[in-house]
């Protein structure tokens, strides 16, 4: 039986970032079903490509390698274009069996109804599921039907929409052989790639935004000397980044500890990424984490206000946030704080608040967000209670709310936008505001007051050639407000220190985006 595994990565532009080369799901995916005596009489052919690609081709590729199974794995950059791929493939290729997996799949998912291309769809996690349908259609002599798969939606023989039951989460993952440690991924071929790892499922917290294995706060973990042993082997062959992908990596702090060390002692050249919840770091975990070469750790902070944070279920010591925070950023730790705007129990207000305070912080980058009403979330599930009305297609933006107005949320897309773009200027932006009578989103709103609709016409991140042109010269526009602000000050210093920043921000700009798309 030869099997056709699907990923669409997301694209990012940036040059030197590195690309996915391997579909992280599926190399899990097949590691498991090495353990199914139908494994040798399986072929898996990988085919990787990024969501800018063009639907015919990706339906050309597929079907010129003969397979018996078509699966994808979907996420919400790749999810509607893999329903425009499936639907085209099943003109084409009646007999192929089509099977979508994925967080963007729930027990009450309607894809298989709503596009009869696709076959079968498994909710959860994949790994057991997965290898049972494998099973089933690979025995000539078998006695289980779809019907006796936990896990999945499938069409019935009255076409309608069938869900087998929960499946529940693999209790010892150990028994999910490394994709690593057996091949499955060539690791050879990754010097100068991106590879990724997980050294634990699971997530303590539950909040309402996130749909990461929802219902399952139980952590589990891979045994520590698996884990050594797969980091020895991918940093020996020298990537250019590995992705922690862990969705609390300091949730243990004595075993991130651990891990951290082991990759101290094994890292040569490669940068490393993870997230981390700031307010349980402590020192040990924030020198570990220099000394390994950690790139970024990115700290999901959200909203500072407390009915927001209440309401999301995201439990946290405010104190000791700032505390870790302000250790890690002394220590040259490169932090990328994270807010959210749109949140229940925020407003516009409020989350310009959280933004002047996260925004104040001496790091290099910050990351805003905007509300995405992801399936199988609470959020999702609550939009009558909050009043949210949302973006039916991926990625499920928010459009407005009962503390949102449909015009605040507007704004602070333009708003998002002029701040990221312009965040290699964050320093004398600090300056200037010590100068001036308003606070940091004042100074920026007044900009959006002024020149924001002539010079916000771009996307971010940056997409393409016009793009690029057109957020250098909101750059160049935001220079512009911000000399005529400062003028009176009669502050030589301040002017040319402003007109550095500038010309630094657009290289930045222009250097991060060599190669585009017109």
């Amino acid at each position: 039986m030869k099997i056709v595994c699907l990923g669409i990565n997301s694209e990012d532009n940036l040059s030197g970032v590195p690309k996915w080369e391997y579909s992280f799901a599926f190399a899990y995916l097949q590691a498991y079903y090495t353990t199914s005596k139908f494994y040798k009489q399986t072929e898996f052919i990988n085919l990787i490509y990024y969501e800018n690609i063009q639907v015919d081709s990706v339906i050309d590729d597929i079907l010129a390698n003969q397979a018996d199974i078509l699966s994808v794995s979907c996420y919400i950059w790749n999810i509607e274009k893999t329903l425009l791929i499936v639907d085209g493939i099943r003109k084409r290729d009646n007999a192929i069996k089509i099977i979508l997996g994925g967080p963007e799949f729930s027990d009450n998912s309607g894809v298989v109804v709503e596009h009869s291309s696709v076959d079968i769809i498994v909710v959860g996690e994949g790994e057991t599921t997965f290898k049972d349908i494998l099973d089933l259609y690979n025995d000539e002599n078998r006695t289980t039907e779809l019907a006796d798969i936990k896990g999945i939606i499938y069409k019935d023989e009255s076409g309608q929409s069938t869900f087998t039951g929960k499946r529940e989460n693999i209790v010892d993952l150990n028994t999910i052989p490394s994709p690593y440690l057996l091949g499955i991924v060539d690791l050879s071929k990754m010097e100068n790639r991106l590879v990724a790892i997980e050294t634990q499922r699971g997530c303590f917290s539950d909040c309402a935004y996130c749909n990461y294995q929802k219902g399952n706060k139980k952590l589990r973990f891979f045994d520590m000397d698996r884990v050594e042993k797969e980091l020895a082997l991918i940093l020996k062959n020298r990537p250019k980044q590995l992705y922690l992908m862990d969705p609390t990596f300091n949730s243990n702090k004595k075993r991130a500890k651990d891990i951290l060390t082991c990759i101290v002692k094994n890292n040569h050249k490669t940068t490393i990424n993870a997230e981390m919840l700031p307010d349980t770091m402590d020192e040990g975990i924030i020198d570990l984490s220099k000394a390994a070469g950690m790139r970024t750790v990115e700290v999901g902070i959200q909203s500072l206000t407390p009915e927001a944070v209440k309401i999301m279920g995201r439990y946290r010591n405010e104190d000791r946030l700032f505390k870790n925070l302000d250790l890690a950023i002394k220590k040259d730790l490169y932090i990328i704080p994270q807010i959210i705007f749109g949140l229940p129990g925020d407003n516009f207000n409020s989350f310009l608040e959280t933004f002047d305070t996260i925004y104040d912080l001496p790091t290099e980058e910050l990351d805003i967000l905007i509300l995405l009403l992801l399936p199988q979330t609470r959020y999702r599930n609550e939009v009558e209670k909050y009043g949210i009305k949302f973006n039916k297609i991926a990625p499920y933006e928010i459009i407005e709310s009962k503390s949102f107005s449909k015009n605040e949320i507007e704004t602070l897309l333009q708003f998002k936008k002029i701040v990221l773009v312009t965040q290699p200027m964050k320093v004398i932006i600090g300056k200037i505001k010590r100068f001036a009578s308003f606070s940091y989103h004042k100074m920026f709103l007044n900009y959006l007051k002024e020149f924001g609709t002539q010079c916000q016409n771009y996307c971010w991140p940056i997409h393409s050639l016009a793009d690029k042109e057109n957020a250098i010269q909101a750059i160049e526009s935001f220079y512009e407000y911000f000399l005529n602000r400062i003028t009176d000050l009669k502050d030589e210093n301040l002017k040319n220190e402003l007109y550095r920043c500038k010309r630094n921000a657009q290289f930045m700009l222009a250097a991060r985006y060599m190669k585009l798309p017109k």
